[in-house]
């Protein structure tokens, strides 16, 4: 029901807005308010819809305990960003520590491709009043910033009007 919706929203069809985490050492590691592991599927994300086989690691339970306390300063509830630090960015991470290579690039390129269309660039002043500038967009939100003011909310004559079409090559 929502994939229709989205689709007339945002004029393009993704698959999924995807939570990732990663299981091993028969524990479901996950980001969220810092680093967090479960049993897998015992989340409150719930029982997974995809499961992707990464490969399997060579890395010693207690040298990935170690790596995860080394990051665990990195990936704290204070520096979650819901563009440049989530729960994606984590498990890419540790995958790449774990088997040397990182999640497939349609859950990691997801951001941007939402950014570009309309919707997504309606959203992005809101996302980042609320989270801060997205280091990941680059240049794309430059301009946006600008009109944000201190408090960080949009100058009232720049407000964007939800039923006006965005040229999706509009550099932003």
């Amino acid at each position: 029901m929502a994939k229709p919706f989205l689709q007339n929203l945002m004029g393009q069809q993704l698959e999924g807005i995807w939570h990732t985490s990663i299981v091993v050492y028969g524990l479901e590691y996950y980001f969220g308010y810092g680093i967090l592991f479960e049993l897998p599927g015992q989340t409150h994300h719930g029982i997974p819809l995809e499961i992707i086989d990464m490969g399997e690691t060579e890395v010693p339970q207690e040298i990935f305990e170690e790596y995860i306390d080394e990051i665990r300063e990195y990936y704290t509830g204070e520096k979650y960003h819901l563009i440049d630090r989530n729960c994606n960015t984590f498990t890419k991470e540790v995958c790449e520590f774990l088997v040397g290579k990182p999640i497939p690039s349609h859950i990691t390129d997801l951001p941007e491709e939402f950014f570009r269309t309309p919707f997504g660039q309606q959203l992005l002043p809101i996302i980042e009043s609320m989270f801060g500038p997205s280091s990941q967009l680059g240049s794309r939100q430059s301009g946006l910033s600008n009109q944000l003011d201190p408090s960080g909310q949009l100058d009232s004559s720049d407000q964007l009007d939800p039923n006006r079409q965005l040229d999706p090559n509009r550099q932003l």
